[in-house]
């Protein structure tokens, strides 16, 4: 291990998934890199060192999987986009953004807004409500499922197959094992049910068969590609709303600026993603020795980019959550709010 420092801490124990700042502050305070032998990887937490191997795909390669276990790994890797590296990324990339991009966006704006002001209204009336399960979860579920035109079958199932997906990330340990059937029964719903004749017309899943007709895709690829759609729009965004909520609360005093100068909300959504990542991890394949600071880091290890740690602030800076629970929210995400929230 060249020198690389080592730490016997278990960063997917129920513990730590529920509060892993101080153990980031642990693992930044060590070093550079840190090898961790429970999990057998080597962890970046400090930001530089995190952004710098996010940008260099040739040295720490996503193709091979971003998990921490050889089965997941070896459902999705370079078969989907978070699992690829160029120039199959950037070819699943352009087919996937573009139902995504400013213009197609903005065009969804009346719905959008239609659906959030009725359901505003409805939790307002009943005068509590519960940040995760009736706001967070209500709209991207709402939402997604006709945009993307996925089958009515398999809709009831997105909720469940978006945590397992988180879940199913780590080590082969009791939590990913419990995962497993739900995120590869994910996999085998795009592979035979969100395929044509299925889909909606003009959805965003029949636009990905679309561009494989053209020749802009090729057509083995569409399959896996549906997960790029249904996972991380759901659980990220569920995420990110209940940490806004739970962040907000804990500040309000920042709430009360962003109420009277909206113009400021997304700033105020790019600090939120900043202090709680709605993703804390993932995984890269080291394809060649490289050195980070005078630390060597062999060829073919695995080296997990901690997200969450190379953005937030450290543990001692941040608002203790006396009224949050990481409980009820998938595992391995960060943690979310799940109080009960006045209206």
């Amino acid at each position: 291990m060249s020198g690389v420092p080592e730490l016997a801490i278990d960063l997917f124990s129920d513990e730590a998934l529920a509060e892993p700042y101080e153990l980031y502050d642990e693992i930044r305070a060590v070093g550079p890199a840190v090898w961790l032998p429970g999990q057998a990887v080597y962890a970046f937490a400090r930001y530089a060192e995190t952004r710098e191997a996010a940008r260099d795909w040739e040295t720490f390669s996503s193709a091979h999987g971003v998990m921490l276990n050889d089965i997941v790994n070896g459902a999705t890797g370079g078969v989907t986009t978070i699992c690829s590296d160029p120039p199959r990324h950037e070819e699943m990339r352009r087919v996937l953004r573009r139902p995504l991009m400013a213009d197609a966006v903005r065009d969804l704006t009346p719905t959008l807004a239609a659906e959030a002001s009725q359901l505003v209204d409805r939790l307002v009336e009943q005068g509590t409500f519960d940040a995760v399960s009736d706001l967070a979860q209500h709209l991207p579920l709402a939402i997604i499922s006709n945009l993307v035109g996925i089958p009515e079958s398999g809709r009831e199932r997105m909720l469940a197959w978006a945590s397992a997906s988180f879940d199913a990330m780590g080590p082969l340990n009791a939590r990913t094992q419990a995962a497993l059937p739900l995120a590869l029964e994910m996999i085998a719903y795009g592979n035979t049910e969100a395929v044509p004749p299925h889909l909606t017309p003009g959805g965003w899943a029949q636009m990905v068969y679309d561009s494989a007709e053209r020749g802009e895709l090729a057509p083995e690829l569409c399959p896996s590609m549906m997960s790029g759609y249904l996972a991380p729009s759901l659980d990220t965004t569920v995420n990110g709303i209940s940490n806004a909520i739970m962040l907000f609360g804990e500040h309000p005093d920042q709430w009360d600026i962003i109420c009277q100068d909206p113009s400021l909300i997304p700033n105020a959504v790019n600090e939120v993603l900043r202090l709680e990542s709605p993703i804390q991890r993932f995984t890269r394949y080291v394809t060649r020795h490289v050195e980070v600071d005078g630390l060597t880091i062999p060829e073919r290890s695995r080296v997990m980019l901690l997200f969450g740690a190379a953005t937030a602030m450290s543990a001692a800076g941040r608002t203790r959550r006396a009224s949050t629970s990481a409980a009820n929210a998938s595992p391995n995400t960060s943690p979310s709010a799940s109080a009960r929230t006045p209206a």
